[in-house]
Parts: structure tokens; C-alpha cells; sequence
């Protein structure tokens, strides 16, 4: 709940965090974002934070002088962004990924048509909502990940309707590369932050996961 004007009543607030859907939040160092619900549409917001952690040594005499045992935290919260993307025609947000640099997001969108596809926030700090869509299909784009050597997403444009990988320079979004060719669906792709590329996909009744490594899959 959140107080209602001027502060009197309480009211509905936003139903946050889709608990049952996919990856609904990312999170780095310095930016929040997640999806929830306001109004009938989904939005997104954004959330920039300060935060510093000083140890604090032990203050015994010998041998524990040099352990640490207390950290002396400091967090704040900038204020909150929303970006109402149902302006744009979409109606629900499915997946979201921050740039490795904070200052942009991908995000899974479905429009008013029905089309799931791949869309890019260039600037989380412009005052005006901008959106780049990076897929325009009748495919549908699932999962989303973005790390330093692009943005990758789960998607069934692959002939036989399973989910695989896909890769797309945001720099560079009308050359996207397919990085698995498995009659099989992937999910939750994730790209580290040393641009190994790696996704879970089942085996018989067991989950494993996989890695995109020189054009071949290595099962880890």
C-alpha cells in the first residue's frame, strides 16, 4: 500500500516484482530496475542508489587486531524513475537487462498487435522515453541478458519453434547472430562479466547448464 493525496488514506500501491514470471529485476552496482504493474500496463522503474561500506577492525590487541569485524554501511536511494512504456504500445514487460555501464536497459515487450520483441532504452537519464526495438517479428523473444560484448536473448525464430540464443550489438541492431541451433528450448541466459555466454537447457529429466564457447555448446 501507498498513502493516497495528500497523504490521508492509504491506497493500492503497484503489484511489483511478477512473482511468477521470468527475470523480472536486474541490479548493479549503482542502478535497480524491475518491472511491476500500475494502472492495467506494466511499467518499468528505475532506481539509482549511493552506497559505501567501510571496515571497521576489531579493536582486541593481538592476533585480532588485524580481522575485521564490523563494516560501517552508508546506502541512499536517488529518487525513483518511471518509465511508462504502455505509452509506446506496449502492454506487459516480460524480462529486463541494465548495460553493463548503467546507462541503458533491454527489455522483452509485447505490443498491442500481439508481438513479443526486443526493445532498447538508449538513455535511462533522458527526461523523454526513447525506445529502440531491436526485433520486429512474428517470433517471439523470451529472456534477456546484457554483458560486455552485447545484448543475448532466448527466442523461437528457428524454424522449428524451440527457444534458442541469440546475440545483437546494440551498437549494431539489424546484425543478429543465432549462437545455438537445438531442437530443444534454452532459458535463462546470462552473460558474466568476462563475456562467457551461458544458459540451462534439460537433459532427459534433469536441468544442466551449458556454455557458448567457439561456436560449440560445452555442458558444464
Amino acid at each position: 500500500l501507498r498513502a493516497g493525496p495528500g497523504g490521508r488514506k492509504p491506497g493500492p500501491g503497484v503489484e511489483s516484482l511478477h512473482p511468477v514470471s521470468g527475470r523480472n529485476f536486474d541490479l548493479t552496482d549503482t542502478t535497480l530496475s524491475f518491472i511491476a504493474e500500475d494502472g492495467g500496463h506494466d511499467v518499468i522503474y528505475v532506481q539509482r542508489f549511493d552506497h559505501a561500506a567501510v571496515p571497521e577492525p576489531c579493536s582486541d590487541k593481538g592476533k585480532r587486531a588485524s580481522l575485521i569485524c564490523a563494516w560501517d554501511v552508508d546506502f541512499s536511494l536517488r529518487p525513483r524513475r518511471t518509465l511508462r512504456v504502455d505509452k509506446h504500445g506496449l502492454l506487459t514487460v516480460d524480462a529486463l537487462a541494465i548495460s553493463p555501464d548503467g546507462r541503458s536497459l533491454a527489455f522483452i515487450g509485447l505490443t498491442k498487435k500481439g508481438q513479443k520483441d526486443l526493445f532498447l532504452v538508449p538513455s535511462l537519464d533522458d527526461d523523454n522515453l526513447s525506445l529502440v526495438r531491436l526485433t520486429n517479428d512474428v517470433a517471439a523473444e523470451r529472456e534477456v541478458s546484457w554483458g560486455p560484448k552485447g545484448i543475448i536473448f532466448t527466442s523461437n525464430a528457428t524454424g522449428h519453434g524451440k527457444f534458442n540464443l541469440f546475440q545483437v550489438d546494440p551498437q549494431l541492431p539489424t546484425r543478429i547472430t543465432r549462437l545455438t541451433h537445438e531442437a530443444r528450448d534454452v532459458f535463462d541466459p546470462e552473460m558474466l562479466p568476462n563475456g562467457r555466454v551461458l544458459f540451462v537447457a534439460y537433459d532427459d529429466a534433469g536441468a544442466n547448464i551449458y556454455e557458448v564457447k567457439d561456436g560449440a555448446l560445452l555442458r558444464h
